[in-house]
């Protein structure tokens, strides 16, 4: 029991970073697709032949076959398999059943990842272009122009997917970009819409225009079911019994002035601004 327990626990540990990172209310779904790859990669690597795994691309890791190695070689977690090796030298009889088990849970992990993972979405492939590591990647020319076609919606504007790509290329050779530029004072990572939608030309005007609109309608995307999920529960929690004739719009009122709470992280440092008081 104790090895079992051991086991599910190294195995969630696992998840967690993956789920952690994407419980958040900014857009990443730029980084969506290479944390799903890398879950899936780390699962295979636990137990699979790792032959199978060499020159394998993350669009591909869903058609992996699963083939494993023996029962013996397989990782299921330091302290798991520290108690393993003391239940083979006690000459335990569930050892067998137990390690058979435990690969057969990985096993049911991947297939199940395997069949749901959107690993070769060409639009979660083509965002990938806007991490600020990707910026001075050759094949993010490429992509940028494909994150166009996966946005036909966009504009209807001619040849508004070859003014992206040269505001891209511009993008990749601004002098104004530092190593350090996509980092905020806490040390959290700015998305790549903060620095293109503050950059003007000479005459003021917006430097990437073109660039923007493509970045902000792809970050606008839904990573996952957080949002919608968070925002149900603050309904029922505005909605109780003896509020039940509220109206919507007093509800998205209460919404907002939580929104704007949170963003501040208290009453106290809201700014006080003429225009708030104005309008308010």
């Amino acid at each position: 029991m104790l090895a079992c327990l051991h086991f599910v626990g190294c195995t969630a540990h696992l998840f967690e970073p993956v789920l952690t990172k994407l419980q958040t209310e900014s857009s990443v779904i730029h980084l969506l697709l290479e944390e799903l790859a890398q879950l899936l990669r780390l699962l295979l690597h636990r137990f699979i032949k790792p032959d199978l795994l060499t020159g394998v691309t993350d669009a591909q890791l869903v058609d992996v076959p699963i083939e494993c190695r023996p029962v013996d070689n397989c990782e299921f977690g330091a302290k798991t398999d520290e108690l393993l090796r003391r239940l083979k030298k006690n000459k335990n009889p569930k050892l067998a059943m137990l390690q058979k088990d435990m690969v057969h849970c990985l096993k049911s992990c991947v297939k199940y990842l395997q069949q749901r993972l959107p690993l070769k979405n060409q639009f979660l492939h083509n965002v990938q272009c806007l991490k600020p590591a990707s910026r001075n990647n050759a094949e993010t020319v490429k992509m940028i122009g494909a994150l166009c076609t996966c946005l036909p919606q966009l504009s209807d504007e001619v040849g508004f997917s070859d003014s992206v790509s040269s505001d891209w290329k511009l993008y990749q050779a601004d002098d104004n970009i530092t190593p350090d530029w996509a980092t905020s004072a806490d040390g959290s990572t700015l998305p790549v819409d903060i620095y293109v939608s503050k950059q003007t030309d000479g005459l003021g005007n917006p430097k990437y225009s073109h660039l923007m609109a493509v970045v902000k309608a792809a970050l606008s995307v839904s990573h996952g079911q957080a949002d919608v999920e968070r925002g149900f529960s603050l309904n029922k929690l505005i909605i109780v019994d003896n509020r039940v004739s509220l109206k919507q719009r007093t509800v998205m009122a209460l919404c907002t002035v939580r929104d704007v709470v949170n963003r501040y992280e208290a009453v106290d440092k809201i700014p006080i601004s003429r225009q708030l008081i104005r309008q308010y």
